[in-house]
């Protein structure tokens, strides 16, 4: 279910957007990256950056629109500094979504200021120096990305990257997303058949959930894992086989590399 629009006028806009435009060679430039080394964020960054087009700027009129982004944009409101306090999350009730995304994050090794790095410089090179509006809209699906793991229950492997693509296509109608996933799927039929069900499933689920980009995820944090997902729309997450490149070819967790 979508968020609905009500009679809310949203905050008007001070600086004209840059004009988007495809950049085929840095996207060339980013997917090398990226194929050379999987876990170059950046290099993925740049990929998906570079082939943005108009779709960035739809995304920030929709969020302009809704009654809730219309609010957060208002207000201000940035999540960053919250997803960064992970003492503060680790205290909150076991098993809640934000105690969750904190027990993830430590597992991963990874974090927010992490991710915000890396993508700061691609983010420059295709979009320039954004008004403070996009920038917050553009900071928050940004920031939120792997607190979208733990809603959707995909993890970090190559397989729960791959359907959280097919989810975020649906949500956020990135091209990078579906030229991914048009490539992924014949590799996934052949080397791992069982993650093709998943990945349409979470196209399913991207269109059915509520729209992330505005949710309240301050406010979701201490709610239970499984109550936020139905707050979300999401329902519970299916079970899947985790799958990881070795070389250059999917082997299910726990596989041998000789397998």
């Amino acid at each position: 279910m979508s968020s609905t629009s009500r009679a809310v006028s949203p905050p008007a806009s001070s600086a004209v957007p840059r004009r988007g435009r495809v950049r085929p060679w840095l996207a060339l430039r980013g997917l090398l990256g990226q194929f050379r080394d999987s876990e170059n964020t950046e290099a993925g960054a740049r990929f998906v950056y570079a082939l943005q087009g108009q779709s960035s700027e739809r995304v920030f009129q929709r969020f302009r629109a809704d009654p809730d982004g219309a609010r957060i944009l208002a207000e201000g409101q940035s999540i960053r500094e919250t997803l960064m306090d992970r003492e503060r999350l680790r205290a909150l009730p076991r098993g809640s979504l934000g105690q969750v995304y904190a027990a993830f994050m430590d597992e991963e090794e990874i974090s927010i200021e992490g991710l915000a790095s890396a993508t700061a410089g691609p983010a420059r090179e295709v979009f320039g120096v954004m008004d403070a509006e996009r920038q917050l809209v553009h900071d928050r699906i940004t920031d939120t990305h792997d607190l979208w793991h733990v809603a959707t229950g995909y993890s970090r492997d190559m397989v729960g990257e791959f359907a959280l693509l097919a989810f975020g296509y649906e949500q956020l109608g990135t091209p990078a997303y579906r030229l991914s996933l048009a490539a992924i799927r014949p590799l996934c039929a052949i080397q791992a058949p069982d993650a093709v069900a998943l990945i349409d499933g979470a196209r399913r689920r991207g269109r059915e959930s509520r729209w992330l980009p505005v949710q309240d995820w301050g406010g979701l944090l201490a709610v239970p894992l499984d109550e936020a997902r139905e707050r979300l729309g999401l329902g519970s997450p299916p079970a899947y086989t985790r799958y990881f490149r070795v070389g250059r070819r999917l082997r299910p967790e726990g596989a041998s590399a000789a397998a």
